[in-house]
Formats: structure tokens, sequence, C-alpha cells
């Protein structure tokens, strides 16, 4: 095998952010924290992001609203900032049985970048890769 043609994906576990493992769908990525036993799906197309486990939050505050997710609708009872990794997620909700969701475009409104390509995700704030992905 050439250099090419390597597998090494580059991903060095010395490295200070978190490891981000992609799934196989081209849109929808998870990020596992070292040292977390939850994940989170990177997702285009959520407009929220969304949080299972209030352990992830520094604060949370009374909401009342009602999302609607694949299988069904949540009642949203608490939001707040929530930290996963090194990176903090502005006006997260606090939805017990859902799945974890970073919306992409809530990163983006808070000044992070997030680049995809086929095998990786790369989520950066002020040029610094504070998350950094690679395929299952």
């Amino acid at each position: 095998m050439n250099e090419e043609e390597s597998d090494d994906d580059g991903y060095d576990p010395a490295r200070p952010f978190s490891k981000v493992n992609i799934t196989k769908s081209a849109e929808i990525y998870s990020v596992t924290n070292e040292g977390y036993v939850n994940y989170f799906v990177v997702d285009t197309g959520a407009s929220n992001h969304v949080i299972n486990d209030q352990t992830y939050f520094s604060n949370l505050k009374n909401s009342s609203m009602t999302i609607n997710t694949i299988n069904s609708k949540e009642y949203i009872h608490q939001k707040g900032q929530a930290h996963a990794g090194n990176f903090v997620l502005n006006d997260a909700l606090l939805v017990p049985n859902a799945e974890n969701l970073i919306s992409v475009g809530c990163l983006q409104d808070d000044g992070y970048q997030v680049d995809f390509d086929t095998k990786s995700v790369k989520i950066k704030k002020d040029s610094k890769v504070v998350a950094n992905g690679f395929r299952d």
C-alpha cells in the first residue's frame, strides 16, 4: 500500500479535541467525546441542538416549545448551554428520550465552521479545530 492508499485516517488520541465517529449516512455524523458514553449526531438538517442528558448542561432555563422528531412530537421544558468536548452548544434543548443532535446551522450561527468530506468532519472555531472526526 503506498502513501496515497494509506488506511491511516490521521486520528491522534493525544490531540486535545473530541473524537468524532461518522456514521455511514452522507450527512449525519456521530461525535463521541473521550470519557463520555453518549454520542452526538452532527446533523445538517437539525434546527436545534438536542441533548438527552442534563449533565452536559452548565445551566438550564425553563422553556415551553414543541419539536417534531422522526418518530414523535417532543415537548421541551428546559434549554440551556451545553458542553460537548471542547465546544459550547448554545440554546440546546434537553430532550431525555431523543438522540443527541448537534445542529450544523446553529454551530454556524455561533461562529463555528463545519467542514465535511467523504470520510471526515472538522468543527472549527476561530480557525482552531475543536472537534475532528472520522468514519467508523
